[in-house]
């Protein structure tokens, strides 16, 4: 594969995100509104399996490196990346129909209905898993390595801008698509499970085309590639771990990282349920409130990396610093609205909440690259991913676990999700010690040739 950057490539290869986008939302946003919908009309709304399951994913998250390495020794018929970017995507592809089955036998009583759920879910996450680091080195082979950052960049920009964007034409979809229903309880679950079957097919629809132009003859066969053993170097990985772990600042940004993903996801699970449960919004009022919470995310991005381009990268503390200020503040914020019912306050809340989660992810990834360094990174970066994604589930799966116990805690569901929303701005406030703590500035400047040292001990 050439090795020239191209902004043309870059931005083919990030189209690969506006599947993503498609295909994630049908089961983070409309099966849980659906479910949450469906639900009310029976035996009452219970969080904790939905977030369960939607927490899946991010939990088989040891998965990905399994898969990276897979793609680095095992080439299938020439080919490194390609052929397991398709497995995993068309395992998603395959799963995404089953999950209106199953929610089908959930409303008809069906208790089988759950372990189909189970089974659609299970397999749609080891798909994400299976095909999300192949392509990830996909993107980077397709650049020169000084040009590398820019085209991760570039393809995660668009992966912003696609769950931006999508949320509004499932909303568009949804005001437009579908005919009149009575207001019985029969009558709702219908128009629901209509509406998530409707929304299945052209969200796979999307997801095919967009996968297949983003990364069709995006590799070069190699005819005599052969599988290659297993690195010697894997024998050192706990020890090289240990040593990463033994600085005070790589383990305090390892929960800034951990806490930061928990804090930020906590409310994925349980927002659109809280916006029909306190609200009363509609599925296409609930679609366009998770479109402007991405809006602010990708104002908040794009702003601040283009006002910060030219700063040093242990500098960009000071931006993550500056979002995550902004989210606690905005999360207080959100479970006052929530806890007051207070309509008007839902969409400026949401959107600031957005906005600074935007700005403290812009801060923060540059940073992921400054608190690595050069002799281990894959040890670093693998670290630093797993706080990421695996936290992200267990905050997505615990914001459901808190909203059950404490709506009744409270004896009231708006204050549980208030109660959530609160909890979430305490971790946001504690992040701000863990960057603190992580004294980037210093690991850069004075504990670096220390710290190679450390590891050098261990080869």
């Amino acid at each position: 594969m050439t090795k020239k950057f191209s902004w043309a490539r870059s931005l083919r290869l990030g189209t690969f995100h506006i599947g993503s986008s498609f295909a994630d939302i049908l089961g983070s946003s409309i099966w849980n509104y659906v479910m949450a919908n469906g639900m009310a009309t029976m035996s009452g709304f219970v969080a904790t399996p939905i977030t369960l399951l939607l927490a899946l994913r991010q939990l088989l998250v040891p998965l990905t490196i399994l898969a990276g390495h897979l793609s680095d020794t095992h080439p299938i018929f020439g080919f490194r990346r390609l052929p397991y970017i398709w497995i995993g995507r068309g395992m998603m592809l395959l799963s995404l129909p089953v999950l209106p089955v199953a929610t089908t036998m959930i409303f008809s009583g069906n208790g089988l209905g759950w372990l189909v759920a189970l089974f659609s879910f299970l397999i749609y996450g080891v798909g994400t898993q299976l095909s999300g680091s192949p392509f990830t080195a996909l993107v980077r082979d397709s650049a020169p390595p000084a040009k590398q950052g820019l085209a991760y960049a570039i393809v995660q920009t668009m992966l912003v801008a696609a769950f931006a964007f999508s949320p509004l034409v499932y909303a568009q979809m949804a005001r437009a698509g579908l005919p009149s229903y009575d207001a019985s309880a029969s009558a709702l679950r219908q128009y629901n499970l209509d509406l998530f079957w409707q929304a299945t097919l052209i969200g796979c629809a999307i997801a095919l085309f967009t996968w297949t132009i983003s990364v069709a003859g995006m590799e070069r066969r190699a005819p005599n590639a052969q599988a290659v053993s297993p690195n010697a170097d894997y024998k050192q990985f706990r020890p090289v771990i240990r040593a990463i772990w033994a600085d005070k600042r790589a383990r305090s940004f390892f929960w800034l990282l951990a806490v930061g993903a928990l804090s930020g996801f906590a409310q994925d699970g349980i927002l659109e349920p809280s916006l029909r449960g306190v609200f009363g919004y509609s599925f296409s009022a609930t679609q366009m409130v998770v479109g402007i919470w991405g809006m602010g995310l990708l104002i908040g991005m794009i702003g601040s990396i283009g006002i910060t381009r030219k700063w040093p990268t242990a500098q960009q503390t000071r931006v993550a610093a500056i979002g995550l200020a902004l989210s606690s503040v905005s999360m207080v914020w959100m479970a006052v609205t929530f806890a007051l019912a207070n309509a008007p306050m839902v969409i400026p809340s949401i959107f600031f909440f957005g906005l600074g989660f935007g700005i403290y992810t812009a801060g923060a990834s540059p940073l992921l690259m400054a608190m690595t360094l050069d002799n281990r990174a894959g040890a670093y970066l693998g670290l630093w991913s797993m706080a990421q994604l695996l936290f992200r589930g267990i905050g997505v799966a615990l914001g459901g676990v808190f909203f059950d116990v404490l709506s009744r805690v409270f004896a009231s569901v708006p204050l549980g999700y208030a109660s959530v929303y609160a909890l979430e701005a305490v971790g946001f406030a504690m992040c701000l010690y863990f960057l603190r703590a992580s004294d980037v500035k210093g690991f850069v400047g004075d504990t670096q040739i220390s710290a190679m040292t450390a590891l050098a001990s261990v080869d």
